[in-house]
């Protein structure tokens, strides 16, 4: 059954009693019709209009007509906005006027919210700041009163539990019939008797229920935060390093369900003193066995109902299905011939992590009502951007490369990233993708020097693992930082270091590069705008209400600062730049409060100082995978058939897979298990 959405209640105060009506329009792209509002009777000197939740994410802007007709001066005291039982926006007339855009068919005091000249059908519009701070306070009262109901919902279910055990036992005890069996039984028992099994018991049940809390939180943190969350992703971070994840995100896990898990302890105490202290209820070897299948049951449903919600149905289902798509379409790059030109053109390969152009403005290409990224777009506008339509666009993320590392793999060597669930990990010793041939080790063979640089842990994910191995690639992260006296040893924000520190050092080893007398492939991986709600150093203004939105638009400033120093330098000339997203924002909150499903979403990219150039690049169908080949064409090589891996060289006008097959067709093959891929790519 569907969750009933709040009603929120937007209340409009005058300072006398008007005998008209009052409507409130709103704006979610379309424009102001009549469709879209709501109409109040003015009583007790206010009119409330009564908005559903879902309503209020897609409202853009507000019109308010705070009169039908005609009427004499009048002011508006006070604007309320009520969600859940509670106030969680009040304007005053003072505050109010700051928002108000402009007004039609009378005039409004420049200090206060005083009308004067009212004509019938006066109109007072509203800037997107008042829809925007409107739509986070409901957005964050809405959070507060679901934790709220989870807390409430968490107690119930212990309470019942300890109220069903103790009923149980109470009742057993007070059978004499019952309690002379039982002592028979009892009796054969030596643990019973010293005092050990009842212990042991307890100890595990108690284990069992705090775990499955622990995982419930946990399953319950990653929905609500992570969007597009494969139990495949799942599946691969729990068998490769992990290790210099953010602190950052324990701490929301813990901020965000501290409160369940404290009652959930609060609630194993006061049972196992009532078990263990009561005395008419210290029976026999029957509660303590009772007391341990409760939790064995409450584990094995509950555990069973996380890992469904999780995916993981539907990923051992896909795992049973075999597919031959890989097996039929890869192209393996070591049997093509690729030529480079004679002079060999350097290679800078900025990973921004998750960038995507639906951050970009509805009339530029993206789904926004502003531009959070400009820099980025204008660059993308004045270079070559690979694009679904005639404006600016993205590549299409498909199974297996729609997180970091995945997105990595697949950029650079046009293969998906999987592990099948019985297959051995990617550990510290482990091959990392030892059947793929990638853009690393094709520059390697052709004598680049090659650089990653990131500003966290390397090892993370396996990146420094797959880097190191396809390539001999140099790594520099977060460790190097401190190594070589960059940062202190105690220094560490976000994952490691901000990006205004990244794009610094990066400068520092690609003049080092450059000095050589060898082409050089520099890569970078930037993290400010990694979720939860980013990184804000403090190069990012407060231009935006959100955090999240304020750090994406100071990504897109210091990555043109970056590019615009590179055109500066003496090696430019002979380097091709390219900027590409990793994969889709999983900022789950945000997008489902400004993404309006107008626009698929995508991951963008920039090619800079290209050697080839395209009129191929607009209105494709294309994945991340064909960024493999398209790089290398980028920097001049001839690519004999245009197809490495699964990819598609997109400066020709040979189709790609997606174009041939559709996003949905690939998406489904490669999700399902692959022998091919186990044999020639895993070695498995």
């Amino acid at each position: 059954m569907p969750v009933a959405k709040s009603k929120v209640s937007i209340c409009v105060e005058y300072d006398k009693q008007l005998t008209s009506t009052a409507q409130l329009f709103y704006d979610t792209g379309s424009g102001y019709t009549e469709e879209h509002s709501f109409l109040s009777e003015i009583a007790d000197k206010k009119a409330e209009f009564i908005i559903d939740e879902d309503t209020i994410s897609k409202i853009n802007l507000f019109r308010l007509d705070p009169v039908g007709e005609q009427h004499d001066d009048f002011s508006i005291e006070e604007v309320s906005v009520r969600c859940e039982g509670k106030d969680v926006l009040v304007y005053s007339s003072v505050e109010l006027r700051k928002y108000v855009l402009s007004v039609a068919n009378a005039v409004v005091d420049e200090e206060n919210m005083k009308l004067t000249n009212i004509q019938a059908d006066s109109n007072i519009y509203f800037s997107e700041d008042f829809a925007s701070n409107l739509k986070k306070a409901v957005e964050d009262r809405a959070k507060s009163t679901a934790l709220a109901k989870k807390i409430v919902r968490a107690t119930l279910i212990f309470c019942s539990i300890i109220v069903i055990v103790l009923f149980v036992q109470f009742i057993i005890g007070r059978n004499k019939n019952v309690k002379e069996v039982l002592k028979k039984v009892v009796e054969k028992n030596r643990l019973q008797k010293s005092g050990i099994f009842k212990y042991i018991i307890l100890v595990i049940s108690n284990i069992l229920i705090l775990t499955i809390v622990i995982f419930y939180t946990i399953k319950d943190f990653l929905i609500e935060n992570f969007s597009d969350l494969s139990f495949a992703e799942i599946v691969f971070h729990l068998k490769v390093p992990m290790e210099g994840t953010s602190t950052d995100m324990v701490s929301e896990y813990f901020k965000a369900k501290s409160s369940i898990l404290i009652i959930t302890v609060l609630c194993l105490v006061a049972a196992n003193i009532c078990i263990l202290k009561i005395k008419q209820l210290l029976l026999n070897r029957l509660t303590y066995i009772f007391s341990f299948g409760c939790s064995m049951i409450t584990f094995l449903l509950i555990g069973g109902m996380c890992l469904n919600q999780l995916g993981m149905v539907e990923y051992l289902k896909n795992q049973m299905e075999s597919s031959k798509f890989i097996e039929d379409n890869y192209v393996k790059p070591d049997t093509v011939n690729v030529t480079f030109p004679e002079k060999k053109r350097n290679l800078i390969y900025i990973f921004m992590e998750s960038m995507e152009s639906t951050f970009i403005s509805k009339d530029e290409g993206g789904v926004m009502n502003y531009n959070l990224i400009p820099e980025l777009t204008k660059l993308a506008q004045d270079n070559t951007n690979f694009s679904e339509d005639s404006m600016v666009g993205g590549s299409y993320a498909t199974y297996g490369s729609n997180w970091t590392v995945g997105a990595m793999v697949a950029q650079t060597s046009g293969l998906p990233l999987l592990l099948p669930i019985d297959i051995n990990s990617y550990g510290d010793y482990a091959s990392f993708l030892p059947g793929a041939v990638t853009l690393g080790e094709i520059l390697q063979k052709a004598g680049y020097n090659q650089e990653l640089m990131v500003g966290s842990d390397v090892n993370f994910g396996g990146r420094g693992l797959y880097f190191s191995q396809h390539g001999n690639y140099k790594l520099w992260d977060y460790q190097t930082a401190k190594d070589e006296g960059k940062i202190s040893q105690d220094y560490r924000v976000w994952w490691g270091f901000e990006d205004k520190k990244l794009y610094e050092y990066a400068k520092d080893e690609i003049t080092k590069m450059a000095d050589k007398d060898e082409p050089f492939n520099f890569t970078m991986l930037t993290v400010d705008t990694h979720h939860i709600g980013g990184y804000k150093c403090d190069l990012c203004g407060d231009k935006y209400d959100d955090q999240y939105e304020n750090v994406l638009a100071c990504a897109s400033a210091q990555v043109n600062k970056f590019v615009k120093w590179l055109r500066k330098q003496d090696f430019y000339e002979n380097t091709t730049i390219i900027i590409s997203g990793d994969h889709p924002t999983m900022d789950n909150v945000y997008i489902d409060s400004h993404y309006d499903n107008s626009k698929e979403r995508r991951v963008y990219n920039c090619f800079i100082n290209s050697a080839v150039d395209t009129s191929n690049n607009k209105n494709r169908k294309f994945t991340s995978m064909d960024l493999f080949p398209t790089t290398l064409a980028a920097i001049g090589t001839k690519i004999d058939g245009d197809r490495l891996g699964l990819g598609t060289n997109l400066y020709s006008d040979k189709e790609t897979l997606a174009e041939q097959y559709g996003y949905e067709h690939i998406y489904k093959e490669l999700s399902k298990n692959s022998k091919f891929y186990n044999k020639d790519i895993l070695n498995e």
